[in-house]
């Protein structure tokens, strides 16, 4: 019992573990709402019919974005993934980063809006079902973290973190029966897997 109650502050009070580019940084002030398009399926164009230039443009822009969200420069980050998808709608990765810089301001709601959009782009896009999740975890929604890293699963069935994941997100629904196989599945896939061995 002492040590889940350890893990379970551990699992609260360090930044949750991401495949790339999650939250876990202090939250600096709140930007403002990102403007997505509701009817996605109306906004993309077949790739055949966007232009070399604007392609090339759109990656630019989603450099320029990336580069601003290591300085933490989040609004700037943002105006620059919205540029990307406005030239590139089909540009998955750039919605999941217009996601991942409102989570690092705190700001839930928008960055899952961001996801959904990015997993209704290419829904294999692996980072994004991860991203979802962690997000669901950090509310608190469990349920919804849990089928969101069902699917990380599903895409990546050797991917030593997902299990872990998961198995944090039973363990925090106090699913503990459902959760140690998990985080064995981990260390079986991962030896080296720290957090994995400190949840056994």
């Amino acid at each position: 019992m002492v040590k889940f109650l350890i893990y379970l502050i551990f699992c609260v009070l360090v930044p949750l573990l991401s495949i790339s580019n999650c939250a876990n940084e202090p939250p600096p002030p709140a930007s403002k709402a990102v403007q997505l398009p509701k009817d996605l399926s109306q906004t993309l164009p077949p790739r055949s019919e966007l232009g070399v230039d604007k392609l090339a443009d759109a990656e630019t822009h989603y450099n320029r974005g990336i580069s601003y969200q290591a300085q933490g420069a989040f609004d700037e980050a943002i105006r620059e993934f919205e540029e990307a998808v406005r030239l590139r709608p089909d540009y998955a990765q750039a919605y999941n980063n217009i996601g991942t810089s409102p989570q690092f301001q705190r700001n839930f709601d928008q960055a899952i809006s961001a996801y959904k959009r990015a997993i209704e782009v290419q829904p294999e896009l692996v980072e994004a079902h991860h991203n979802l999740g962690t997000i669901y975890l950090m509310q608190g929604q469990i349920d919804a973290a849990i089928v969101a890293y069902k699917e990380v699963i599903r895409l990546r069935p050797r991917l030593a973190q997902a299990y872990v994941d998961i198995g944090r997100a039973y363990g925090l629904g106090g699913r503990l029966d459902e959760a140690l196989p998990e985080f064995k599945k981990a260390v079986e896939l991962d030896p080296n897997l720290a957090i994995a061995h400190y949840a056994l």
